[in-house]
């Protein structure tokens, strides 16, 4: 990293101990975008939880590359860092093939792939939920997508619907 946008955050998983030093010569001075694409077909397939409950929500997100597993990858993966307030809120997850929990997963480009997503409900925020899908259409064009409510049986084409509600 030699570059830190201007307003940007970010996050470090060490896996060690040490230190990191940030510099004032690291920062930019210009407001400039940093984004890797202004097509869309790279961004990351969005998935939001919101609820009728409260106004607590939650993001995860997918992206795919060809070279990528359906195990954790340091490299790629972004581990999941769950909400303060678990009791009110809701979290949204996957869950790598080696049991780590992400928050921005990526898979397989070139493979078929079932990707397990998993939510959490605060033990005082039950009710309705929504999970809303973004960036659908730009997303592994050609690719069948569906969603499977494992407690319910449901199975959606996320091609043609692209939200799931349900009750906790």
């Amino acid at each position: 990293l030699s570059t830190i946008s201007h307003s940007q955050g970010f996050f470090i998983d060490a896996q060690s101990s040490g230190s990191v030093v940030f510099k004032e010569s690291h920062k930019s001075t210009s407001a400039t975008s940093f984004e890797k694409t202004t097509n869309g077909l790279n961004l990351p397939l969005e998935i939001e939880i919101t609820s009728e409950v409260n106004n607590y929500k939650d993001y995860s997100y997918l992206s795919t590359t060809q070279n990528a597993s359906n195990n954790f990858e340091q490299s790629l993966d972004q581990r999941k860092l769950f909400n303060m307030i678990p009791n009110y809120s809701p979290s949204i997850y996957f869950i790598s093939d080696d049991s780590v929990d992400l928050c921005h997963n990526y898979v397989s480009s070139v493979s078929s792939n079932i990707i397990p997503v998993h939510t959490k409900i605060g033990n005082y925020a039950h009710g309705n939920y929504n999970l809303s899908f973004k960036n659908l259409d730009p997303f592994m064009i050609g690719s069948c997508i569906t969603l499977e409510d494992l407690h319910s049986g449901d199975i959606i084409d996320l091609r043609e619907d692209s939200s799931y509600s349900f009750t906790s």
